[in-house]
């Protein structure tokens, strides 16, 4: 046991005692449905607590405040403080130790004295036979256990919740069903939810571009837009409403743009929504042709009104 002031976090112990992280056994104290555990793992890594969660067969876990720690050193006779703690003389607590310590000895381990650390410890010195469990955060270059290849780390969206709630809430509201040895038991409680603002916010972020949205069809708020170039053209706005109104009346969700605004401004507005598609009525229709365009595409391709009706119809339909 040597004096190590000062030095509660895995970063400060490393710097003091000139040593890796790897070589340092790190104690957290969780408090599993109001029960106190202890899960140790090496001192790079990091406790994945839904895993620690599942281990002990906990429908709740959270990690012990200053007071709980406390409460619990007390209780075995112990005076330390969060970053020198250890399973050493902590009776009646359930033990779980990540699989990456297993192969640990000569390692740095807090002895539930303040300031002070077990140097040169190994196994027989803290814990007999604790529960070696994968309790570890999965980190770039782990081995996939399935494959054997490294893991790599991407961004991820959440767009949903699982909350798996045990028999918590069940048994508070003695909720009960009645099992085949015709005893009363407790739900088994679940939530599952796919939230509609977290898909939307999802689908902006992975479908964008400099311009604004790119709306998947099938999840647009609206599919289509009419673009009147000149509203003060009869012949335009005829067309235009025309459009509009046979879309609509076949389902699609459209919109028209009717504004006294310049084209550019109507086109950029329409970018940045993210219509999937967009009908422009501009001079071209005194030849009898629209221009349809596409959001994810960069030409235009000029068509008679029917055609235009007609591909929309069928974009939409399709998703």
């Amino acid at each position: 046991i040597i004096d190590t002031p000062n030095t509660k976090s895995i970063e400060e112990l490393a710097e003091f005692l000139k040593c890796e992280p790897t070589v340092i056994l790190k104690t957290l104290v969780y408090i599993a449905d109001g029960q106190p555990v202890l899960a140790l793992i090496r001192g790079d890594r990091q406790v994945e607590e839904t895993k620690l969660m599942n281990a002990v067969g906990a429908n709740d876990i959270r990690i012990a405040s200053s007071a709980e720690i406390e409460e619990l050193m007390q209780k075995n006779g112990k005076n330390a403080v969060a970053g020198f703690i250890s399973p050493i003389g902590i009776k009646n607590v359930k033990v779980i130790a990540d699989l990456t310590t297993k192969e640990m000895d000569n390692f740095v381990v807090g002895c539930n004295e303040t300031d002070k650390h077990l140097v040169g410890a190994g196994w027989s010195d803290v814990v007999e036979n604790p529960d070696f469990v994968d309790i570890c955060l999965v980190e770039k270059d782990d081995i996939c256990v399935n494959c054997g290849d490294k893991l790599k780390v991407t961004r991820g969206i959440e767009v949903g919740n699982i909350f798996q709630l045990g028999t918590k809430y069940s048994k508070a509201m003695n909720a009960t069903f009645t099992a085949e040895d015709g005893s009363e038991k407790p739900f088994i409680m679940g939530c599952y939810g796919i939230g509609i603002s977290r898909t939307a916010a999802a689908a902006v972020e992975r479908y964008h571009d400099d311009w604004g949205i790119m709306w998947p069809i099938s999840i647009a708020p609206y599919h289509a837009i009419v673009v009147p170039v000149n509203v003060q053209d009869e012949l335009q706005m005829s067309t235009a409403q025309k459009i509009y109104d046979q879309l609509q009346a076949k389902g699609v969700e459209v919109v028209i743009d009717d504004r006294d605004e310049r084209a550019g401004v109507k086109f950029k507005d329409a970018d940045l929504i993210g219509f999937p598609i967009r009908i422009t009525v501009g001079k071209s229709i005194n030849e009898g042709k629209v221009e349809f365009k596409l959001r994810t595409e960069k030409d235009l391709v000029l068509m008679s009104v029917s055609d235009a009706i007609e591909k929309a119809l069928d974009i939409t339909n399709k998703n």
